[in-house]
């Protein structure tokens, strides 16, 4: 199969029966799709000189048109289409629009529209004021309250008090872009039920309604997540190079862009971790309640327990804390409190335990901390706290 998957990027010919040949090796699991992915990556970087190669363009590039070609179920694609991504891969390219069409045939694919989706918005602005919400229409709504709920039912979306019922059917996508910043948090309900809460510092893409087959979204940042059951369609969240995939369950993501990892922790239920990058041994873990999955830079799974609660005490009102590392909390009061909190690297590694109550004042909070550990605070230029070892 290898060499297949080699002619195929160096834009050799398959024969008919060798087309076939790969498609149903690509429809017989998620792993050779993934080695797949893995394939194109490498020949890019391959191919490419390093100075006018720029990988995660390319593949975004190479992701949207596998999205678009789906969309418009064209089984060939023309030389028009075919453009320049650092190297020369119109052959290649052409096609893997066939492959494509297996890939989601499969209703397990990576490439999805939403996806493309999200490859068209633009970089997250986690330092606005209020709470975004972008329509398919093209309409985005400035949600003023701290913690805006939106609940979307049919093609109908209601926000509160403060927008009502408005129609959210648009004309080009039917993806939704949330986004929460700093110092907010969200609810929201999704077209089948399941609910999700939305911590600071968060994004969200998902569509106005569900298809037949899966339900999928997007997530970057923090969410607490109760998903509706539903046996014959998986809900599927994509973060970053992490895909969680369930039926029905309760779970905690935290997958913020700057962090080192991604993590998952169960409540209820089962689901599955999967990764986008990493060896086949070690891609995919299933975890039971009271666990959590790490997922590390390299692409590697750890599963640990834990308590499940503590992780999202957050929606409560509270932090629960049990041995974490105080920069590690610093970092979460940053998001939620919309400030900066400037620490000492030597402080960083400090246990710390208990219960903290989430202040309408970061200062409050602040004060219980020097209080109960070995810290000091003191205001800095611009309103913002440094945290200093106290001596």
């Amino acid at each position: 199969m290898d060499e297949l998957i080699h002619r195929l990027l160096n834009g050799v010919p398959l024969s008919d029966s060798e087309r076939r040949e790969l498609l149903d090796w690509l429809r017989a699991s998620e792993g050779h799709r993934r080695t797949f992915v893995r394939m194109y990556k490498a020949w890019g970087k391959f191919h490419a000189d390093p100075s006018e190669f720029d990988e995660e363009r390319a593949w975004r590039r190479f992701a949207s048109r596998l999205a678009m070609q789906t969309q418009t179920q064209t089984p060939t694609v023309k030389r028009p289409f075919m453009r320049r991504l650092g190297v020369r891969i119109a052959a290649a390219a052409a096609l893997c629009g066939v492959v494509a069409a297996a890939w989601i045939d499969g209703r397990d694919a990576i490439t999805t529209p939403s996806g493309n989706f999200t490859l068209q918005t633009s970089a997250a602005d986690f330092t606005r004021g209020e709470v975004s919400l972008r329509l398919p229409s093209g309409q985005e709504l400035r949600l003023t309250e701290k913690t805006p709920t939106i609940r979307y039912d049919g093609s109908r979306v209601e926000i509160g008090e403060q927008y009502g019922n408005l129609l959210a059917v648009g004309n080009d996508s039917p993806y939704n872009e949330l986004l929460v910043p700093y110092g907010r948090q969200t609810h929201l309900t999704l077209s089948d039920g399941t609910r999700i809460w939305v911590n600071a510092g968060s994004k969200l893409v998902y569509p106005t309604l569900f298809g037949p087959a899966t339900r999928e979204i997007h997530v970057e940042g923090e969410v607490y997540m109760e998903v509706a059951h539903d046996a014959s369609r998986p809900f599927i969240v994509h973060s970053g190079s992490m895909d969680v995939r369930v039926l029905g369950t309760k779970f905690y993501l935290s997958s913020y862009g700057e962090d080192r990892t991604r993590e998952v922790v169960l409540l209820s239920g089962s689901v599955s971790v999967s990764s986008t990058r990493g060896s086949e041994a070690d891609t995919e873990r299933r975890i039971v309640p009271n666990q959590q999955a790490i997922l590390h830079e390299d692409g590697s799974i750890d599963v640990r327990k834990v308590t499940a609660r503590d992780r999202i005490a957050w929606i409560d009102g509270y932090l629960q804390c049990d041995n974490e590392r105080l920069g590690d909390l610093l970092d979460r009061l940053a998001r939620y409190y919309n400030c900066r909190l400037e620490h000492a690297e030597e402080i960083d590694n400090l246990p710390i335990s208990g219960k903290l109550e989430l202040q309408p004042e970061v200062t409050d909070v602040l004060r219980i901390l020097s209080l109960t550990t070995p810290i000091r605070v003191e205001p800095h230029a611009g309103g913002f706290r440094i945290i200093t070892c106290n001596r």
